[in-house]
């Protein structure tokens, strides 16, 4: 009897797993992200804390973890992002590469997901510049870029978590330096998981430039600011709030896809007038300086500033809602497709925590199972 109760049990979980919609869930890293076979294991969705990937796949889910260029601009990371599920060499573009003067075409991959098409599309998670990216493969898809027959109906969803939709006043610390925050943010993460640098790949290979032998990371990212000049076809021009308002020109909301978007923040007020936004004590050390340049920040390329000064250390929260030409409504329960259905801001959650980095062992694991298998079970049930 005990037997066969237990075969039951286990022919309802194969049944639930089975019941999972079929379309796979991608997840898209943001800048300075790595690929799972990088970084010694240390995974971008999940840090030590958990496998983001394995988890919901335990769960019955279809998930995909894909690794596009860590500093490349959003437009060279979605061509890779298109190649790597459906597979062949990664084209650019002939006149994208005419125009920004690197190679036409890329590495080679074999497809994560060959019957990637309008009845097979895919449900896309971004975190951080991830989300950018993801948008930007939409609007290729639009276009038929790639000569494929693509339309926006190969994508179900897109999710986009700590994505600066607006662009991020950080990057005007290091504007006119492309690899800059670059190592700084890396080198972070290289000082959690104790890694050499060398397992770590920023794909720059259509720009013809790759690590040399005993190359240290800054010398290795100097070359990298050097070798590519002064060109907007890179990660941190697109992260300026003046390179976002050109992304989010180029790029249109599909009026047949779903899109969510959450917001983090770690910052507080302390003094009302004038209400610096200054970072939490709990907040990653390693952001601490980024989140107290972001909260006091007074430039000329956002206004008013102090909407902006709320941050989660990298990004500014106002930010993450969607993008400013876009239609952006609090979610009240049911998905509308065609606007961005904005979640609301998730609390005490820097840049890196929400993805697993630097998050207590226990409550974060506990945190991350339920908000991405929530998160997991609602993109399968849409309509």
């Amino acid at each position: 009897m005990i037997c066969i109760m237990f075969c039951l049990f286990c022919c309802i979980e194969t049944m639930a797993a089975e019941n999972k919609s079929p379309y796979p869930i991608v997840l898209v890293h943001g800048f300075s992200g790595w690929g799972r076979d990088e970084l010694l294991g240390y995974k971008y969705w999940g840090g030590f804390v958990l496998d983001i990937e394995e988890y919901l796949k335990s769960k019955g889910f279809v998930v995909i973890s894909s690794s596009v260029g860590a500093i490349s601009s959003n437009h060279d990371r979605a061509c890779e992002l298109f190649y790597q599920l459906k597979g062949g060499q990664v084209d650019y573009g002939m006149q994208h590469a005419q125009t920004y003067g690197h190679q036409r075409f890329g590495k080679s991959f074999d497809a994560l997901y060959p019957e990637w098409d309008q009845t097979h599309p895919i449900h896309l998670i971004g975190h951080s510049m991830g989300g950018q990216t993801c948008r930007m493969l939409v609007e290729l898809l639009e276009q038929d870029y790639f000569g494929k027959g693509t339309t926006g109906a190969w994508i179900k969803s897109v999710t986009t978590i700590s994505t600066p939709h607006n662009g991020t006043t950080l990057a005007t610390m290091v504007q006119g330096l492309s690899g800059g925050l670059a190592e700084e943010i890396v080198a972070g993460f290289l000082g959690i998981t104790g890694s050499n640098w060398r397992v770590y790949d920023f794909d720059m290979e259509h720009w013809n430039i790759k690590p040399l032998e005993g190359e240290s990371m800054k010398d290795y990212l100097h070359r990298i600011d050097v070798g590519i000049g002064d060109t907007k076809d890179i990660s941190m021009y697109d992260l300026l709030p003046e390179g976002a308002l050109v992304l989010n020109a180029r790029i249109r909301t599909c009026p047949t896809i779903y899109y969510f978007s959450y917001a983090t923040e770690e910052t507080k007020v302390i003094l009302a007038n004038p209400g610096y936004h200054w970072p939490k004590a709990s907040m990653n050390p390693i952001f601490w300086a980024y989140a107290h340049y972001m909260g006091h920040y007074q430039g000329s390329a956002v206004k008013p500033c102090d909407e902006w000064w709320q941050n989660d250390g990298i990004v500014n929260t106002i930010s993450m809602q969607g993008p400013h030409n876009a239609k952006i409504q609090a979610f009240d329960g049911t998905p509308k497709a065609g606007v961005w259905n904005y979640m609301g801001v998730l609390s005490n959650m820097d840049h890196g925590k929400v993805i697993g980095h630097y998050r207590e062992l226990i409550l974060g694991k506990v945190w991350m199972k339920k908000f991405y298998e929530d998160l997991a079970t609602m993109l399968v049930e849409l309509p």
